[in-house]
């Protein structure tokens, strides 16, 4: 998977699929995000993955492209990320961040640190595979609400009670997870080739990360996915999980969407809580909401 490359052949590429792994250099000052190649003013082989990439992080912070071909300020030999992107095959890049050198510290603190803790967020999430997941969706809204009710609709709501010899009605625990989804929405140069597509499947897991499944279906964990129709557009999804048998206490729903070309965006995750079952006579629901923009796990 890591390979040197030679630095004098920018055809060159890493692939996509195998290469995991992100670099970031932290400097001061410019307000703009610099991405191999420095020393010369031509891209990698990687150039629209790194374009793809550089355009979810610009979502984030507002910084100006400072790229080959795409905002390249000046030749730099030597530099960090060009080297983490030959010799590694990182997804390498230096954000310049502030106005000034010595920076004021309630600006810092006020306008710089919370966007550029979601740029590193992204990229830790899309570190997995950052020259391909950053071509996939993003979950842009995310709200998980609880319902428990005593409705014995199926066969599947009675239990039996041996020693009593009685039915009693279980409560069924179900979690509702309203979820946006957008190929284009953290895309701020909107007519790149990767911010172009449909979503076409919502995928959710409850307390295992989908990178862990070895088999999808053969393992034993609750999860469900939403089919979205090549022409269908919506503002939000829903889907419904049987949570019914899991154990009281805190939670974590993973979840992800894949565009009509096959790419899958980053994992977003998110907590809830099963709560003692309330009195099987009473119906109740529990709403947790984020917007997973981006700073959830």
């Amino acid at each position: 998977q890591r390979r040197r490359q030679d630095d004098t052949d920018s055809t060159y590429y890493f692939n996509e699929t195998t290469t995991n792994g992100v670099f970031v250099d932290i400097h001061a000052f410019g307000e703009i995000i610099i991405y191999p190649w420095g020393y010369k003013n031509e891209g990698t082989g990687n150039d629209w993955d790194y374009r793809t990439l550089v355009n979810k992080v610009k979502h984030f912070n507002g910084y100006a492209f400072a790229g080959p071909k795409n905002g390249y300020r000046y030749s730099a030999s030597g530099v960090s990320d060009d080297w983490a992107y030959s010799q590694l095959g990182a997804a390498a890049m230096t954000l310049e961040l502030g106005t000034v050198f010595a920076q004021w510290c309630l600006y810092f603190l006020d306008s710089i640190l919370e966007s550029n803790m979601n740029v590193l967020t992204y990229l830790a999430k899309s570190s997995t595979l950052p020259f391909r997941i950053p071509k996939g969706p993003d979950i842009t809204e995310l709200m998980l609400t609880i319902q428990q009710s005593n409705d014995a609709t199926d066969e599947e709501t009675i239990v039996v009670n041996d020693d009593e010899n009685e039915q009693e009605t279980a409560a069924i625990v179900n979690l509702l997870v309203t979820t946006s989804a957008s190929d284009s929405a953290y895309s701020t140069v909107n007519d790149y080739p990767h911010s172009q597509q449909n979503v076409s499947q919502i995928r959710a897991y409850v307390d295992l990360h989908p990178y862990d499944i070895i088999v999808e279906g053969e393992d034993n964990f609750i999860s469900g996915r939403i089919e979205v129709a090549a022409d269908e557009e919506k503002d939000q999804y829903a889907l419904v999980l049987d949570i019914s048998n899991l154990e009281e206490g805190k939670h974590l729903l993973y979840i992800h969407a894949i565009d009509t070309e096959g790419h899958a965006g980053p994992v977003t995750a998110q907590f809830f809580t099963v709560e003692t079952t309330p009195d099987p006579s009473s119906t109740s629901s529990e709403e947790e909401e984020v917007t997973p923009d981006p700073s959830s796990p």
